[in-house]
């Protein structure tokens, strides 16, 4: 957990100054002592709090709202990644195909297999969902 000092802003949208940790000082000796970000705490659907660091300090044409619909859609991405690694592609560490046209014919294919299955999913979700009601 790193510590940090609030030196502007406000509770949801703060600029902090932070150390900079002596391992990177060491591995990079121009780093200043400490660096300032901005800090925007959101909360979840889920209620869980999360505070998120960013380097786009003008509140105006970033507002904590915009970064954090960015940070979302990211989070669903990155979701998206694991599921196509670990469930799609069974952790496989190297597409099977041996040719150029035969890797992206393997990376399209997943990428439709995938979509096929989360709209599949959507639709039934959708369908239990309308039966719920009914009754």
């Amino acid at each position: 957990n790193t510590k940090w000092e609030v030196v502007g802003g406000t509770p949801d949208d703060a600029v902090i100054e932070m150390r900079v940790s002596p391992q990177a000082r060491k591995k990079c000796p121009g780093l200043p002592e400490t660096w300032r970000v901005r800090a925007i705490t959101i909360i979840d659907q889920s209620a869980r709090k999360h505070i998120l660091l960013t380097s786009l300090f003008d509140t105006k044409r970033y507002t904590a709202k915009d970064i954090a619909a960015c940070y979302t859609q990211r989070w669903q991405i990155e979701t998206s990644y694991r599921e196509l690694k670990q469930t799609m592609m069974g952790m496989a560490l190297t597409l099977r195909s041996r040719t150029v046209e035969g890797i992206y014919q393997e990376i399209w294919g997943t990428l439709t297999a995938y979509n096929l299955i989360r709209l599949h999913r959507g639709l039934l979700h959708a369908a239990l969902a309308d039966r719920d009601e009914l009754s």
